[in-house]
């Protein structure tokens, strides 16, 4: 982890920390810092003593990761994923069989709609009559993000295995996903864009599934 410190500090501090920066309005008597590089000191910065500096060794990527999290994560999202795909195959089986993956094109509309649509709430939290229904539209947000989640690993998983009519081969294509998912996590900055990536489509794809069903009704 990263300190910085941008205040007064009328004792003396023992820090240990990656790194220790030193901001212009800092004020402090001496310290003792264990890091992995120099403290970085602002030229505004005022040192009433002395700053002792010993190095650390670098750790590595692989050695920052927590495990316990990545694991703990999976698992809440396979739970999750359970519960949603039982769910929707139990009271709207012929939803997910319409969904239409294009994941370019749902990627776009999952991002518009990320952008947009918490504005909208936000000006509609504005006023007192709207209000009500920014609160309606962020829980429908929040349920939505889960969902396309779901539904954006639920398309990893028949990437990776031939999409099966048989539940319990569904499921277990969502889990692989999941692993796959969180595996990719251990690299960094690409991990994070996969799995972003990811849920964008999933978003895009109920945003568009849930529009072309309002279109629908509206002709009917």
């Amino acid at each position: 982890r990263s300190v910085e410190i941008n205040g007064v500090f009328e004792k003396d501090a023992e820090i240990s920390a990656s790194e220790l920066s030193l901001g212009p309005k800092a004020r402090v008597q001496n310290i003792t810092y264990k890091g992995e590089q120099e403290a970085l000191l602002d030229p505004g910065a005022v040192v009433g003593g002395t700053i002792s500096y010993e190095r650390l060794p670098k750790r590595g990527f692989f050695e920052r990761v927590n495990p316990i999290g990545l694991l703990y994560g999976a698992l809440s999202w396979i739970l999750v994923g359970f519960v949603v795909l039982v769910l929707l195959n139990a009271w709207a089986p012929h939803f997910l069989q319409n969904l239409k993956v294009e994941p370019v094109p749902n990627a776009l509309v999952g991002l518009g709609s990320l952008i947009i649509l918490p504005i909208a709430a936000l000006i509609l939290i504005l006023t007192i009559l709207g209000a009500p229904l920014a609160l309606v539209l962020f829980v429908f947000l929040a349920l939505m993000a889960v969902i396309g989640v779901v539904v954006g690993t639920r398309w990893v998983g028949s990437l990776i295995l031939s999409p099966s009519t048989h539940r319990a081969e569904q499921l277990g294509a969502y889990a692989l996903a999941v692993v796959v998912l969180t595996a990719f996590k251990l690299i960094p900055a690409v991990g994070t864009a996969v799995n972003f990536v990811v849920f964008l489509i999933g978003f895009g794809t109920i945003i568009r599934f849930l529009a072309s069903f309002v279109r629908a009704k509206k002709h009917a």
